[in-house]
């Protein structure tokens, strides 16, 4: 069983790593090790705000846009059906990473210059298909790691339950687990 560490913090306090937790819940629990999160492959993206979009003459499907991404303002092409000025969305810069451990680079895309890409929740691997481009509230400041916007800076452990710990299916099921190993109180809802 999957048990992510920032839900496990809802119910117990602890200053510890995963790969320490894990060794103490190995120890009173059954065997538990760190798992690497799918999604942990994105990093470089930030949130940016669409500043104009604008539809070349030539391509119909395209929008060209000039997006602020706290650092600077770059021009990206986009191929998403939901890209609007005004909006805030996810922008990976040149250098970052998605999923699959693609880099994004400096593209030319139908004669214009894109530095980045504006992404979808399938680019980061989060879905198997999108119809469009992330978007975020109009109040997330440009420049901001989206990687917590979306939940996704956690850690994760692989709990391998026992058949005789049908209660620890569940992260309220392995939390009191943690605090004999860590010292701190069980807090249940």
């Amino acid at each position: 069983m999957i048990v992510s560490l920032n839900w496990l913090r809802r119910y117990v306090d602890f200053d510890m790593d995963a790969a320490t937790l894990a060794l103490r819940l190995t120890d009173s629990l059954t065997e538990t090790e760190v798992v690497e999160p799918p999604w942990r492959g994105g990093t470089g993206i930030v949130a940016a705000r669409v500043v104009t979009s604008d539809p070349p003459p030539d391509a119909s499907r395209l929008s060209v846009c000039v997006v602020d991404w706290g650092s600077g303002s770059s021009t990206v092409v986009c191929g998403a059906p939901n890209v609007r000025a005004g909006m805030m969305s996810a922008l990976a810069p040149p250098g970052s990473l998605i999923s699959q451990g693609r880099t994004i680079s400096h593209q030319t895309i139908r004669g214009r210059r894109s530095h980045g890409m504006l992404v979808s929740a399938e680019e980061l691997g989060l879905e198997e298909s999108s119809e469009g481009i992330l978007e975020f509230p109009e109040d997330v400041a440009p420049g901001t790691d989206v990687m917590p916007l979306l939940g996704l800076d956690d850690e994760l452990l692989d709990v391998d339950v026992q058949p005789n710990r049908p209660d620890c299916l569940g992260v309220i099921g392995v939390a009191p687990e943690a605090p004999a190993r860590t010292g701190s109180e069980l807090r249940l809802p």
